[in-house]
């Protein structure tokens, strides 16, 4: 397994911090950045551009690699720094022979950047705070020299901010940690060196990769790969986020989207079955007293203006047949009156006068096929997909009820079932073809 530094970013399970390489905007050069992607839709994330710099201060080229543990930069003397994520919310960076700059990204245009600052707290600790991205992080240097530049404008704001680690052969460390809100809560964990850390996350790492399931010998390393990606865009519960979530993408999509989850979780569903249940659960954490599900959540942010299909009972079934050890009794009660709702949402609210027994699309976001053309002759859409779903939930439902000895709601869902499956046929079979 070799990750892509040019296709992968870097971070791990549970973190919302990333290190990738950004082809930059009109006003942030293309390189590498150390971003944070809390609140995705208020923010441009980049946080700190990072480079290398000889001892005159002058840029170098540089190297990019990444392993599933650590991202490391090097120069064509041999210079380097490292960088992992020690815990969810920290960073460690370490370098040798070389200097690395952080510089904080001002966001032109951006009123919050007119507050960031530095605060210098004693020997060794300094507070930052980045209006840009809404965060705290607390700087300590752990090993070497630590110079941070961030002249008063005297005004409002730190004219720049700036960290140098290290300029010498021996080692120079510091940690930066993230907070939203107060500085509370901080983990001490300067007694643990950038090699314990190493260790601990190559256990992580192997912990996880252990759980890979079976594939083909030649498909074994892009299988690696993906298993780890699926891993490192896993965050922690924050915010909306009750459980926790993988997001589609710590790049770009930077949302849980509700059908996009239910292909996380059925990825999962074979030998990490807990994993799998919290990806399918977490939209229902969200679901609107309506039954209506959200079309995309993030740990600030909800988005209500489009949803998705209900393809939920079909993945549920799907799910349970891969490993039954999901459809535990506490499970399948939890799940049932919300895949019920969301299953009336679309005969109560998503119907049309013109065919009132038909559920439709408002837009081709609600079907996941976008800007598809059949949607080219306006926004509401009946289609047999959609109708299909639906047969399979209720399908679904009447199982679930079968399983609590509710018979006579499986005979109700049994019915409806068959009844909108008439209907489908009815509307959309010609012959051969819908």
């Amino acid at each position: 397994m070799k990750p892509d530094p040019d296709q992968h970013l870097f971070s791990r399970a549970g973190s919302y911090l990333v290190i990738n390489q950004d082809p930059g905007d009109e006003w942030n050069p293309a390189g590498l950045y150390l971003r944070t992607i809390n609140d995705p839709a208020a923010t441009h994330h980049r946080l700190f551009r990072l480079t290398l710099h000889d001892a005159l201060g002058e840029a170098l080229p540089t190297t990019v690699s990444i392993a599933p543990t650590h991202l490391t930069l090097q120069t064509e003397d041999g210079g380097r720094a490292e960088f992992c994520l020690l815990d969810r919310t920290s960073v460690r960076a370490r370098t040798k022979d070389v200097t690395l700059r952080m510089r904080l990204v001002f966001a032109k245009g951006i009123w919050q950047d007119a507050y960031s600052r530095v605060l210098p707290m004693g020997e060794d600790r300094w507070d930052l705070e980045c209006f840009t991205v809404q965060r705290r992080y607390r700087l300590r240097k752990l090993v070497g020299d630590v110079r941070v530049d961030a002249p008063w404008n005297g005004k409002v704001r730190a004219e720049f901010m700036q960290l140098d680690l290290g300029d010498t052969s021996a080692w120079s460390e510091l940690s930066l940690t993230e907070f939203n809100g107060p500085f509370i809560g901080e983990a001490e964990q300067t007694e643990v060196s950038f090699d314990q850390c190493l260790k601990q996350l190559t256990t992580e790492h192997e912990a996880w990769q252990a759980t890979l399931p079976d594939v083909a010998e030649r498909y074994r390393d892009a299988t690696e790969l993906a298993w780890w990606v699926n891993a490192s865009c896993i965050v922690r519960p924050a915010g909306l986020f009750k459980r926790p979530g993988m997001l589609m993408s710590k790049r770009h999509m930077i949302n849980v989207w509700s059908w996009d989850h239910c292909f996380n979780a059925m990825a999962l569903a074979i030998t990490r079955p807990d994993d799998a249940w919290d990806q399918f659960a977490v939209m229902f954490d969200r679901q609107h007293e309506s039954g209506l599900l959200p079309d995309r959540i993030n740990d600030v942010d909800i988005s209500w203006m489009c949803t998705k299909p209900p393809v939920h009972g079909w993945t549920l079934t799907e799910l349970i047949r891969r490993n039954p050890t999901i459809a535990t009794r506490d499970r399948l009660d939890w799940i049932r009156p919300r895949l019920e709702r969301w299953t009336e949402f679309w005969f109560t609210h998503m119907t049309h006068p013109v065919t009132p027994t038909l559920p439709h699309y408002r837009h081709g976001n609600d079907s996941g096929w976008d800007n598809s053309t059949v949607f080219a002759s306006g926004p509401c859409v009946c289609s047999p997909d959609l109708a299909t779903f639906l047969v399979l939930q209720m399908d679904a439902l009447a199982s679930l009820a079968e399983r609590a000895n509710d018979q006579e709601s499986a005979e109700r869902w049994r019915r409806r079932s068959s009844q909108e499956l008439e209907r489908l046929l009815e509307t959309y079979w010609r012959e051969d073809r819908f």
